[in-house]
């Protein structure tokens, strides 16, 4: 998942939550729970 271009990282809080870029300013956001993502929302940024 950490592919260049794709700006995949962990964000602050609890729980651990993820992001990856979509475009410019959306991005998906993803709690990880074995064996799969969970709570997966695509977010406007800015």
């Amino acid at each position: 998942m950490n592919l260049p271009g794709y700006h995949f990282h962990g964000l602050q809080g609890t729980p651990q939550r993820w992001s990856v870029r979509v475009t410019a300013n959306y991005r998906i956001t993803f709690a990880w729970d074995a064996p799969g993502a969970i709570d997966v929302d695509l977010e406007d940024y800015h």
